[in-house]
């Protein structure tokens, strides 16, 4: 074996590792798995590539085509996985199928390899700009950027070659020698490079998504669906410390929620922590974000607002949750929760807000339970709403 074919058999290898790599992947990450196909419908394609066509050029020429076709269809779809956008399969089939008509006529009816190849990587810019259009309105990310771009990049390049190919004055090439000529050398590198490129810029994004997922999991409670302890310090740190933000904090904690347990299992417990998590989300979607602080404790930034505004906030909770229906086992049970809210001032941290709201929340459990404290800033004056549930105190 020649070292040119040494250097011909390492391009479908390296895919088909590649390929290897991405359907292992694929277990777990969206997308994987057509990526794989993507890269093993290359590998087979550089491998025929390899091989003269003899008496069965134009058939060959076909099959390499299709090839090539259906692995840029799997990697658009791979893109279109990750970005959970839907799959276009009936309409990625019409291209392959319109693509390879064209090619088919090029080839039988005018013997036209530079039409055939036009055509085919045409269909190929078709698949890059719809994976394109499948990452817009998610690019954030760099990495989604860099994705975006390479498809881009690859939709461009195709049609500019296609365009210069088309006008080369030199000799017609046929099936028979194309294979050898210095155009087939130009474009298989060109595949193989945006191939590399794309390949390492998908894993890079694959690795960043696990590292995201692991600091979503470090920073979430499971129970609640809430940010955790650490995750909401870090998020009121970034709001007041880094970006200067106000806002209202509110501590919230359950009443009775020992009794609860007690007389009605773990399992009442966790449907009462479950379910005001599911309140708090509601009323965080709109207001800021919250948290669960550990056991039956949780908290909520209203950001943007005062301590008066923080208190209705709260209180608006208070009647929410008062106001749930339960299942059983705690059917016909009330539940009920203690507020204590201070502000949150820009710069401040998060040590000392916390501990203003705290000793706010102890107030309310001391007045009663089932009441709202809020720290106000200014004069030393004590205000009731009409239920008596609000207080006011400096």
């Amino acid at each position: 074996m020649s070292e040119a074919d040494i250097l011909a058999w390492c391009v479908p290898l390296a895919l088909a590792a590649i390929s290897g790599v991405f359907l292992v992947l694929g277990v777990t990450v969206p997308g994987g798995v057509s990526w794989g196909i993507a890269y093993a419908l290359a590998a087979i394609a550089y491998t025929t590539a390899i091989f003269p066509g003899g008496d069965y050029g134009v058939a060959k020429a076909i099959l390499e085509d299709s090839l090539f076709l259906f692995a840029m269809a799997a990697m658009a779809r791979g893109i279109s996985e990750r970005f959970q956008r839907r799959p276009r399969d009936f309409a990625a089939l019409a291209v392959v199928a319109l693509t390879l008509l064209v090619a088919g006529l090029a080839l039988v009816f005018y013997d036209s390899v530079p039409a055939e190849i036009a055509a085919v990587q045409t269909g190929c810019a078709a698949f890059a700009l719809f994976a394109a259009t499948q990452m817009w309105g998610n690019l954030q990310k760099p990495v989604n950027r860099a994705l975006f771009a390479l498809a881009l990049l690859l939709a461009a390049n195709l049609l500019a070659q296609n365009v210069i190919f088309l006008v080369d004055p030199s000799p017609q090439l046929t099936t028979a020698d194309w294979r050898l000529s210095s155009w087939a050398f130009f474009f298989q590198l060109g595949g193989i490079a945006f191939g590399l490129l794309f390949a390492f810029t998908a894993l890079i994004a694959i690795g960043l998504d696990a590292v995201e997922r692991y600091r979503v999991s470090s920073e979430t409670d499971l129970l609640s669906g809430l940010l955790n302890r650490r995750g909401f310090e870090l998020q009121l740190r970034a709001a007041t410390e880094r970006r200067g933000a106000e806002g209202a904090l509110v501590l919230i904690d359950v009443d009775y929620f020992k009794a609860v347990n007690d007389r009605n299992g773990h399992a009442a417990g966790d449907m009462v922590i479950a379910g005001l998590g599911a309140l708090l989300g509601l009323f965080a979607d709109r207001l800021g974000f919250a948290g669960r602080m550990g056991g039956e404790e949780f908290a909520i930034f209203v950001e943007g607002a005062d301590t008066s505004a923080g208190a209705a906030k709260a209180l608006e909770i208070r009647e929410a949750l008062k106001g749930v229906a339960w299942p059983l086992p705690l059917a016909g049970i009330q539940i009920t929760a203690s507020f204590g809210v201070a502000a949150a001032r820009p710069g401040e941290s998060f040590e000392a807000a916390y501990r203003r709201a705290d000793d706010r929340l102890y107030q309310a459990k001391q007045a009663g339970r089932d009441c709202v404290i809020a720290a106000e800033a200014a004069a030393e004056t004590k205000q009731s709403d009409e239920a008596g549930s609000i207080s006011m105190v400096a």
